[in-house]
């Protein structure tokens, strides 16, 4: 039933064909736009330290360079990339799973996917004055 899959940065990830039955699976239930953000509300759930997510969106996700956070009951998480920038809405794709490792003490998840798409945002530079 487990079959190896890939090397991700020296972790062996272990994928289950079927991933209906997977107990990391959470499907996305609600995508909301703001002025500020989008969210992605998901089932309000016990999250642990540094817990693995398979986070699944059936719902279409608005292609627009806003930051994205996970809704979990009260808890909003902000979805960041492995190198620390802010996941915008225009990387995510509807019908793809993206693993995520959630950090509770800074409430962000952390995509350790490699299936991002490129963003269209365009990032601040830093001149020191």
């Amino acid at each position: 039933l487990l079959t190896p899959t890939k090397w991700l940065k020296g972790e062996f990830i272990m994928c289950i064909r079927n991933c209906m039955v997977c107990p990391n699976l959470v499907a996305v239930t609600e995508v909301t736009a703001t002025a500020t953000s989008v969210t992605l509300t998901i089932p309000t759930q016990t999250i642990v330290n540094k817990q693995r997510i398979c986070l699944y969106s059936p719902i279409a996700i608005p292609a627009s360079t806003l930051p994205v956070t996970i809704t979990n009951g009260t808890d909003v998480i902000n979805l960041i990339t492995s190198c620390g920038n802010l996941v915008r809405a225009d990387q995510l794709r509807t019908r793809k799973i993206y693993n995520i490792y959630v950090a509770t003490d800074s409430e962000n998840a952390i995509v350790r996917s490699t299936n991002l798409c490129p963003t269209a945002f365009t990032f601040p530079v830093l001149t020191g004055a």
